[in-house]
């Protein structure tokens, strides 16, 4: 009986057209976005620890080097600090525009960022 139901005979609901069903990557692309990582691994297991966990180790230690707060990082370029903790928890790797941008917000070679 959600708002996206509709009523079909007396005491009957049947799915509604407003509900979209997702694909697994959706799925989980979704919630990379908007669960915290005991969520997610809570719901599509374990995150492997793969390139994502180098360069959010790197993000981490660029940004504990040069005095930032995860926070001061996002403002630095243009996005909330909820992102930067995605990134240092691996939890989301940053593309390939989004490592330019924290390298130079962090002052050092991209490829810093990647070894």
């Amino acid at each position: 009986m959600s708002k996206y139901s509709r009523q079909v005979e007396q005491n009957g609901w049947a799915e509604g057209e407003k509900i979209i069903p997702l694909s697994q990557d959706e799925a989980m692309e979704w919630a990379e976005k908007n669960l915290e990582v005991d969520e997610y691994e809570a719901e599509f297991g374990e995150v492997e620890e793969d390139e994502k966990t180098l360069v959010g180790d790197n993000i981490k230690k660029y940004r504990e080097a040069a005095g930032l707060t995860q926070t001061q990082l996002a403002e630095k370029i243009g996005t909330d600090q909820r992102q930067i903790w995605r990134y240092e928890s691996s939890n989301r790797a940053p593309s390939a525009y989004q490592i330019i941008d924290i390298a130079k917000a962090l002052n050092v070679d991209p490829g810093d960022l990647l070894k």
